[in-house]
């Protein structure tokens, strides 16, 4: 028998491929429900996501695929506004947003970013400014960031800023991925539908505290070794939900740049689901913290130097143990890109 810790997407995914291959599967979940940082409740018609906003988007046909066995998918292109002073910008970065900075056309544009000075690649803060120059960081990315991760941004790597495309064109989507959607009935009816199988047993409400050998963790890598290397940081959020008669947002997300705004955004669910008939206008006003000190639930790994260390630490001290998903791998994972590992463990495990 395999025994997977852990019941959100990473889990749901290895246990069904598993399944399906004639391997029986034990799934330990210590919460009361399945789907992970996914796990979504319907509230006025609207599957709402209690872990922020999330929207599925690929380029990997085998990963669409997969997916489209367990829901049926809304379309549904993402777009972001960012909030400042009482104006609103097109996010990602693109033609429409820098003509409110004066770049007026492409040109101007080309020569605006082949003149900016490079200042270095060591840290976001530093590809950040060489990548957009200092004005367009500091209004869109820097009180932002500081908000989101709770510290400056060049104490973080470089590489998170490169997750968001600049563009010079009109293509105001947030994601421009071949499959885009919504899963119809939300994420967790459709990770139970995966975990929906006569190979696999779930339980609920049962901390696995266990060391086998030869298991599949999905859980935080240090907590399951008590912590003895050191604790890893989190960013973790919370929420003050709105349900109102009208629309007052506008917008399936609203990026809150200013510093005068102590949360991050605001993210409005009919807009994800337009063809659902609703009553009400549902909005999350979402606010990041310190999962380490406020708890909640761990969502975000900060890949910070001091923070990989110890991750690597931990991962050195057990070869028998696969370490998977976003808190197992301490890495910031889309929703495919967990799938798709998920799915080549699987491939590795099948017997």
């Amino acid at each position: 028998m395999k025994i997977i810790i852990g019941a959100g997407i990473t889990g749901a995914t290895i246990a069904r491929i598993l399944a399906e291959k004639g391997n029986k599967v034990l799934v330990i979940e210590k919460e009361n429900h399945v789907a992970g940082a996914c796990y979504d409740i319907i509230a006025d018609n609207l599957p709402i996501t209690q872990f922020g906003g999330h929207i599925f988007h690929t380029n990997d046909e085998e990963v669409w695929k997969f997916v489209n066995r367990f829901t049926e998918f809304y379309p549904y292109e993402h777009r972001v506004i960012a909030y400042d002073n009482n104006l609103f910008y097109t996010l990602p970065i693109n033609l429409l947003t820098l003509n409110q900075f004066g770049l007026e056309s492409i040109e101007r544009a080309k020569e605006y970013f082949k003149n900016l000075n490079f200042v270095g690649d060591n840290n976001f803060e530093e590809r950040a400014i060489s990548t957009i120059g200092y004005l367009l960081y500091e209004k869109f990315f820097y009180h932002y960031s500081v908000k989101q991760w709770g510290m400056e941004p060049k104490e973080l790597p470089a590489f998170i800023f490169s997750r968001l495309p600049v563009r010079l064109n009109m293509d105001t989507r947030y994601f421009s991925d071949k499959y885009q959607g919504m899963p119809k009935n939300g994420y967790t009816k459709m990770i139970e539908n995966m975990l929906d199988h006569e190979n696999i047993e779930v339980r609920l409400n049962e901390k696995y505290e266990g060391h086998d050998k030869n298991i599949i963790y999905t859980g935080m890598i240090d907590e399951y070794y008590n912590y003895k290397e050191g604790q890893l940081q989190y960013r973790s959020i919370y929420h003050k939900w709105i349900r109102e008669d009208e629309d007052n947002y506008g917008s399936a997300t609203i990026n809150h740049v200013s510093p005068e705004d102590l949360f991050t955004r605001t993210i409005t669910f009919n807009h994800f689901y337009p063809h659902v008939k609703t009553n009400k206008f549902v909005t999350i006003i979402e606010y990041a913290r310190s999962y380490n000190v406020f708890g909640g639930e761990p969502l975000y790994p900060i890949p910070t130097k001091d923070n990989l260390d110890i991750y690597n630490n931990y991962k050195s001290i057990d070869n028998d143990i696969i370490f998977a998903g976003r808190l197992g791998s301490y890495k910031y994972l889309n929703i495919d890109a967990s799938i798709k590992l998920a799915m080549n463990i699987a491939g590795g495990l099948i017997c």
